[in-house]
């Protein structure tokens, strides 16, 4: 059948060259469930993208925040060479556009001179072309394919930038509650020293025994311990900042400070719409991997046909010896055409691998989207759980705090011993620092949601 069909189609196309009527049906490009426009603007979805992302940090309401995420993505170098890779792109797909129109040449030269006595002169300026006639749209193909491939290039560095900012801000929140903790700290050891003096002041007043003020002694002791070990983290997640951003750590100390969180800022979905996963990076490369091997396919089916290239040229030319002289001259042709006789046992394999790399690059593309379910269902029973743990804890430190102050009152009028009274006070401290960290954690799982989304979505 392929046989008869070849030999029917060397008929067709010398046919087509004098009507120009060749044309065959369009070749179905499309994965299973989804359907690709090529001619979708990629830098306006682009745009759309980024003005997504900027939203998302704007709700935080933190203007260092949002320079500090600046600078991350300016200084990093993953994202230059993801730039660069998008460069090559955008070339492969102006390459591939010119091979869609004639190759022109142009050319001119012009001489003169005197032989015998007689002057003779010559001027030429032509113009040269070669055309290779795509009726299999073969290089309408390959634009194609460095079109995806353009998309697949944005896809992973907008992937890589989403990534990066989410967990550079993490750093930054991070950071922030550590300087948090280290003032909840101070505040504690302040406690103890003055719990101390007053100890001791009992004890040589006879009204305290020396083993309460030992005790006094061991919990200034862990409280300095405690504040060391903090304030030891903080210089460790500052450096880690400046690592990331290029800000130097001085300014980093001034722009990144103590601030209570408005939780009312942040967005926390019950759902998330289908289309919305759709658009996360790495399912659209996948799904752009689907269509690539498709063309790839087509591109080796079509290779067992022939490729003609017709050329031509227009000259004109003035050549004058003596009394003799010419003018102009064109011509057309030659036609040639390539015929891949001898290659047909290897096309034939690579047809094969091409189906097989079809089925597996859709079965990647189905794995992506389970673990894309995956990852939005944890990341939203995540946040929905640490919410309700965030209230709980908050009465937690509330009663905790009530606790400590009636006891504190008790203690000063002789009611409690002191270990009874420090109980209370680890208690609240611990609730205090209970508090702080379920923050943090609820801010670094909206922005863990963020990421999974693909930094595509809003508070709708």
């Amino acid at each position: 059948k392929e046989k008869i069909m070849r030999r029917k189609l060397l008929i067709l196309l010398m046919g087509g060259i004098l009507s120009g009527c060749v044309t065959i049906e369009n070749i179905d490009k499309t994965p299973f469930f989804y359907n690709k426009d090529l001619n979708v603007n990629i830098a306006t979805y682009d745009k759309v993208k980024q003005s997504n992302i900027q939203n998302y940090w704007n709700r935080f309401n933190d203007k260092e925040l949002t320079y500090f995420l600046n600078e991350v993505e300016k200084n990093n170098p993953n994202l230059s060479n993801a730039l660069v890779n998008i460069k090559n792109y955008e070339s492969l797909l102006i390459n591939s556009q010119t091979k869609l129109r004639p190759n022109l040449f142009v050319n001119g030269s012009a001489s003169e001179g005197k032989i015998a006595g007689s002057s003779n002169s010559y001027q030429q300026f032509g113009i040269q072309s070669s055309w290779e006639i795509d009726f299999l749209n073969k290089n309408k193909d390959v634009v194609n394919l460095n079109k995806l491939g353009l998309e697949n290039a944005q896809n992973q560095w907008y992937d890589a930038k989403i990534i990066l900012l989410a967990e550079a801000a993490k750093n930054y929140f991070s950071y922030q509650y550590c300087l948090k903790n280290v003032e909840i700290l101070k505040n504690n050891l302040k406690s103890s020293v003055e719990q101390e003096k007053m100890t001791e002041l009992k004890l040589e007043q006879g009204f305290e025994s020396k083993v309460n003020f030992m005790l006094t002694q061991n919990v200034t002791k862990q409280a300095k311990n405690q504040l060391i070990a903090q304030q030891n983290q903080c210089e460790n997640d500052l450096k880690a900042l400046y690592v990331l951003s290029g800000i130097e750590q001085e300014t980093l100390k001034e722009i990144v400070t103590v601030n209570d969180f408005n939780f009312n800022n942040l967005f926390i979905p019950t759902t998330i719409a289908g289309k919305l996963l759709l658009k996360r990076p790495d399912i659209q490369i996948a799904q752009n991997n689907v269509f690539i091997n498709k063309y790839d396919l087509e591109k080796v089916k079509k290779s067992k046909y022939p490729t003609i290239e017709i050329n031509g040229s227009i000259t004109t030319s003035s050549l004058n010896i003596g009394n003799f002289s010419e003018k102009g001259s064109w011509s057309i042709g030659p036609l040639n055409i390539s015929f891949p006789i001898l290659d047909q046992k290897q096309i034939d394999a690579q047809e094969n691998i091409g189906k097989e790399k079809i089925k597996q690059t859709e079965i990647e593309l189905q794995y992506k989207i389970r673990n894309a379910l995956r990852e939005i269902e944890v990341s939203l029973n995540t946040l929905e759980t640490n919410n309700k743990r965030k209230e709980l804890i908050s009465d937690i430190m509330a009663s905790a705090k009530e606790i400590y102050e009636i006891n504190l009152e008790k203690y000063q009028n002789g009611l409690i011993t002191l270990f009874e009274l420090e109980d209370y006070r680890k208690s609240y401290f611990n609730a205090i620092l209970s508090h702080n960290q379920i923050e943090v954690t609820l801010i670094n799982n909206t922005i863990d949601l963020f990421k999974v989304m693909g930094g595509d979505f809003k508070n709708e």
